[in-house]
């Protein structure tokens, strides 16, 4: 794997981008299933897939000390916090494969 395309949150909107990108792999959130299934039957490249808080969640913080940053620079009095507060719905885990 070479060059891979990341969209935190919802990405089907972008595979058309994804797919001229000429990337290997693309990661992102929220796929629908209909799109995904084309996506992979009309050749595009792989799709890994995570939750929408798991994909968006890891810049945040980063998100905010940019912005007070730039903030900063331009003289502006600018107070950025970061949410913390986790709204990931999907807690639990079902195997497909059976229990031993």
């Amino acid at each position: 794997m070479r060059r891979v395309a990341v969209s935190p949150g919802a990405g089907d909107s972008l595979l058309g981008d994804v797919c001229e990108a000429g990337v290997d792999a693309y990661v992102t959130a929220d796929m629908r299933h209909h799109p995904a299934s084309e996506h992979l039957e009309d050749g595009g490249p792989a799709l890994v897939i995570g939750s929408h808080y798991a994909t968006e969640s890891p810049w945040v913080a980063m998100a905010a000390k940019r912005i007070s940053e730039a903030a900063r620079e331009r003289g502006l009095n600018l107070d950025v916090c970061a949410s913390t507060r986790v709204t990931e719905p999907w807690h639990g885990h079902l195997s497909t494969k059976e229990e031993q």
